[in-house]
Order: structure tokens, then C-alpha cells, then sequence
């Protein structure tokens, strides 16, 4: 939620509409409810593929959803998924990226973010027509404004994502004269 009302008020700012994205199984209830905190538009990309976090097949997704709606900002949020899937969407679609936002970009798109593991911050600019933020959790506040969003099917063509079939394990040792790699451990003998 803290992401789809950040992403309101940037809308507000740059002018817009707040499209909201769903990939995988949701209840329907909650997707309705992305409204109520800012949202004008939800798609939801109703397949099953997306329940498991795919890098690559996320990344895709938002691409294209981005392109569809024409969106010129995307917001993520700062967590494992946007982590992993931020600077992929970045490249993808020649963005500037800031990651870990503390604060709402000014008028001239300089977004405060933090550095040095949170001990210090930093104002980035972003000059390209594309953008990119992902905003650092519990890091704003979340208000319901009591809107409501229209859902809309979205099916991502480029839903490709690779999937682990087989895992198989070595079993046995590798004899010391094959080992690539040798890690001893113990006493020293103080020579």
C-alpha cells in the first residue's frame, strides 16, 4: 500500500494517473482496495507463473505494463523483490533508477535516498524522460483517500521465466588430488 500511495503523490506532482500492478493468484477484495490508497487503475496479471518471484518474468511484466499504460515512473518498494527487480526494469527501459528513496522528488525530480548502509543521505537528480524509484519500507505514511481503482485482466506476453525441474545432488568426496579448491582449518603451530 505504501508504494501505490507514494506513487499517488508523485502522480499529483508530475501529473498522471496511478496505475497499480498485480502479478499472480490475489484475493479480489484486496485487489480492490488498492483505491482506497491511490490508485486509479489496477491490472492484475491473474497467473499462477507469478507466485514465485522470477526476476526476470517480473522485470518483463512491468515493462510492459509500463509501456502499455505509457507510465514515465515506476515505484517499487526497496524490498528482496524490488531489489531484484528494479535495476533490471531500469535497463530495460533506459531509466533513471534511485534506490532506497526516504523522501518525494522535488519538482525537479531530485529524490533523497539513503547511502552508507543508512548513515548518511544523498539527493540524486534523475534528467531522463524515464524513471525508476524504489522507496525504502515504513519509510512514509500510508493514508486511505477512499477512491476507488477499475480492475483490468493484463496478460504480460513476455511472461517467460525459467524454472528449476531437477535438482540433483553430488554425493561421495572429491578425491584431495581433484579438488579445485582446499580449505584447511585447525590449530597453528606457532612457527
Amino acid at each position: 500500500f505504501e508504494a501505490i500511495n507514494y506513487g499517488a503523490k508523485v502522480a499529483q506532482t508530475v501529473g498522471g494517473d496511478t496505475v497499480a500492478l498485480v502479478l499472480g493468484t490475489a484475493n479480489a477484495d484486496a485487489i480492490n482496495e488498492l483505491g482506497q490508497y491511490g490508485a486509479t487503475k489496477v491490472l492484475h496479471a491473474n497467473n499462477a507463473q507469478f507466485d514465485q518471484l522470477s526476476t526476470k518474468a517480473y522485470a518483463n511484466a512491468i515493462v510492459e505494463a509500463a509501456n502499455q499504460v505509457n507510465a514515465n515512473v515506476i515505484i517499487t518498494s526497496y524490498d528482496i523483490t524490488g531489489k531484484a527487480v528494479s535495476g533490471y526494469v531500469a535497463a530495460k527501459m533506459k531509466a533513471g533508477l534511485v534506490s532506497g528513496a526516504v523522501d518525494y522528488p522535488t519538482a525537479d525530480f531530485t529524490v533523497k535516498k539513503t547511502v552508507f548502509s543508512g548513515k548518511a543521505f544523498a539527493n540524486v537528480t534523475i534528467t531522463s524522460d524515464k524513471k525508476v524509484v524504489s522507496i525504502v519500507p515504513n519509510s512514509f505514511g500510508i493514508t486511505k483517500n477512499g477512491g476507488a481503482a477499475a480492475v483490468e485482466a493484463f496478460a504480460p506476453t513476455t511472461a517467460n521465466a525459467t524454472t528449476v525441474k531437477e535438482v540433483n545432488k553430488v554425493t561421495g568426496t572429491v578425491p584431495l588430488g581433484d579438488a579445485e579448491l582446499v580449505v584447511s582449518g585447525g590449530r597453528g603451530l606457532k612457527g
